[in-house]
């Protein structure tokens, strides 16, 4: 059960779906609101409820088009989201639900004269996220699962197994690691480094430093260097180096295998254990240039 929870999941599907997911929720909580009028709204002259359902569900858009599209395009602008998983995802949209609920009873307690003690005030949230915690599982999962699937579908597969990378693939690394008689070299601020093409395996966005992995003397080594992820890129130009994702190169001819997840797919790499993350609108890149490389 647990691995259910550690599976990848993208931090962010782009405005546009996040913007969707918004108006829906907003649509679910205007029709709440509707149906529980009666309730609450029932001693009210009908021109003032319904203008106090529409303020809610504005506030109810607002709110979420923040915590959807706002905060997460200028929070994950400069963070790895591989580590994202649909355990935080889940906790994410409850957190969300828990904002949601305050915002506004807040607005009820402004606009309205109902007294809302701190403890009903807690009890109202808790109850809301208590009842959230099923549903939003089940769509989390869900969604993981139909975005895993879909993805999967982009890798290059072999045409009698659908869940295989083809093997044309994994045999033309021996062929492309004779790419280039130059040793990769990369110069930074705080130094050089020089490397046979054979062996680098990946580099990866470590905050203002850039993590340089490669595999020789049958052991793993990685060292640091100061430079952004895109300088490496333009230094590595003339080696069969793919940007793979925001924060990951790799190199084409040390991929093993993939495999298609929710946030995109997943390279496993020669001789590393490392899991490099393959970003969703870099699959059909990566795809294309596992075909040239063939």
């Amino acid at each position: 059960m647990t691995a259910l929870f550690r599976r990848p999941f993208p931090a962010f599907r782009g405005v546009a779906i996040e913007a969707g997911h918004s108006l829906l929720v907003a649509g679910l909580a205007g029709v709440l609101i509707w149906i529980t009028r009666p309730f609450g709204l029932a001693t009210w002259p009908a021109a003032t409820a319904d203008r106090l359902i529409i303020e809610l569900t504005t506030l109810c858009l607002l709110t979420d088009l923040v915590l959807r599209v706002g905060l997460p395009v200028l929070w994950f602008r400069h963070r790895d989201e591989s580590r994202w998983t649909t355990g935080i995802e889940a906790l994410r949209v409850v957190v969300e639900l828990l904002i949601l609920a305050t915002v506004l009873l807040a607005w009820l307690a402004w606009r309205t004269p109902m007294s809302w003690s701190p403890g009903r005030w807690a009890i109202t949230v808790a109850i809301t996220g208590l009842c959230a915690i099923g549903p939003v599982l089940i769509r989390v999962l869900l969604t993981e699962r139909h975005l895993r699937l879909r993805n999967d579908a982009l890798l290059p597969h072999d045409e009698h197994d659908p869940r295989q990378v083809r093997a044309s693939i994994a045999q033309s690394a021996s062929v492309s690691d004779s790419f280039g008689p130059e040793p990769i070299r990369l110069t930074a601020e705080d130094g050089e480094l020089e490397l046979p093409q054979a062996s680098l395996r990946y580099v990866h966005a470590e905050q203002n430093y850039v993590g340089v992995v490669w595999w020789i003397d049958g052991r793993r080594h990685e060292r640091l260097l100061r430079m952004p992820l895109a300088e490496a890129e333009r230094q590595l130009a003339l080696s069969p180096v793919l940007r793979c994702h925001r924060s990951y190169l790799v190199r084409l001819p040390a991929i093993e295998s993939a495999q298609g997840n929710a946030q995109g797919c997943e390279l496993r790499l020669r001789d590393v254990p490392d899991v490099i993350p393959v970003s969703r609108s870099r699959v059909a890149a990566l795809r294309e240039a596992w075909k040239s490389n063939n």
